[in-house]
């Protein structure tokens, strides 16, 4: 009857052996699943800083080109109503569109910001440079826009060349 008993145990369970062997590879299963986590995680936040990088130079440009809050971009203005003055550590370009409304729009190096006056709106921030030349019938417009969150850093640059009306 103790033979059987004995037997009967040993049937029943794990030994040490298995429980622990069984537990060391869950242990390695979960700390490689945990890794491909953390590491997809902090490509995906690479992304988003890259993402939100380009998303701040194209509408930068985009708001130039066509104006916001009711203010008419460059691409309404006449050739001759341009006025390029360069100054420490930025830039003015006043433009008169169709209608007669005078704008400008403003580079700042220091704060990193573009803005369309009057009415100070803000077309970008985070502006790393940007620069503005002009040719007899065009304007080149270049944009650089860098974001540092944490430890991903991300810049875009974004140019154009606008047409002016006659």
């Amino acid at each position: 009857m103790l033979e059987q008993c004995k037997q009967r145990v040993r049937k029943a369970g794990f030994t040490v052996t298995e429980v622990l062997l069984a537990s060391s590879i869950m242990s390695l299963l979960a700390a490689g699943c945990l890794t491909l986590y953390i590491m997809f995680q902090r490509a995906w936040r690479a992304a988003q800083v890259h993402m939100e990088a380009d998303r701040q130079a194209t509408l930068a440009v985009s708001r130039m080109l066509y104006g916001m809050g009711g203010r008419k971009g460059l691409r309404s203005a006449g050739h001759n109503s341009l006025a390029l003055q360069s100054l420490a550590g930025g830039w003015n370009l006043t433009y008169v569109s169709y209608g007669n409304q005078t704008n400008r729009v403003e580079f700042r190096s220091a704060p990193g910001t573009l803005e369309l006056q009057p009415g100070a709106l803000q077309l970008a921030t985070n502006v790393a440079d940007a620069s503005v030349s002009q040719a007899v019938d065009r304007v080149f417009i270049r944009v650089r826009v860098g974001i540092t969150e944490g430890r991903f850093t991300a810049t875009n640059e974004v140019q154009t060349a606008v047409r002016l009306r006659n």
